[in-house]
């Protein structure tokens, strides 16, 4: 047989897909999940500032996974109880009320952030702001008696 010096087209579609999938495979990295048991891992080991960083990096890379709202709850909490920074911790808990406002631990965020604003943070007006808008929105009655406190 004889070669004509025509590629056949199907062939060339097929190595291109081919290629594509290797390239989609290898460009991958790690899963969201993956990531988060780094962070926990970090955590563990005492590396705030590492799990801290990775669990900002799963937010900022995939903002709508559904491991997200967890990444930025559990980033806000060690910004302010375990990095002695509780501005950056407030910040990222408004974030994270802002972006995930459906989240089963919105409660929980606005009672953390009320912490932050009476306490480190020297804010009461702001803390008496979050706390009105936690016993007026809170779907659990414990969580709104500890709000109008």
């Amino acid at each position: 047989m004889r070669r004509t010096g025509k590629a056949d087209p199907k062939l060339s579609l097929r190595r291109l897909g081919l290629l594509g999938l290797l390239v989609l495979l290898t460009s991958c990295g790690p899963s969201v999940q993956e990531r988060m048991r780094e962070a926990r891992a970090h955590w563990e080991a005492g590396e705030f500032r590492r799990a801290a960083a990775v669990y900002d990096a799963i937010v900022e890379k995939n903002p709508r996974n559904d491991l997200a709202p967890e990444a930025l709850y559990l980033s806000a909490s060690l910004h302010a109880y375990y990095l002695n920074s509780p501005v950056t911790g407030a910040e990222r808990f408004v974030r994270f009320l802002d972006r995930y406002p459906s989240s089963p631990k919105t409660d929980t965020a606005r009672l953390r952030l009320g912490a932050l604003y009476m306490g480190p943070l020297h804010n009461p007006e702001s803390a008496v702001s979050v706390y009105r808008d936690l016993a007026e929105s809170s779907a659990s009655d414990a969580v709104r008696q500890e709000g109008q406190f």
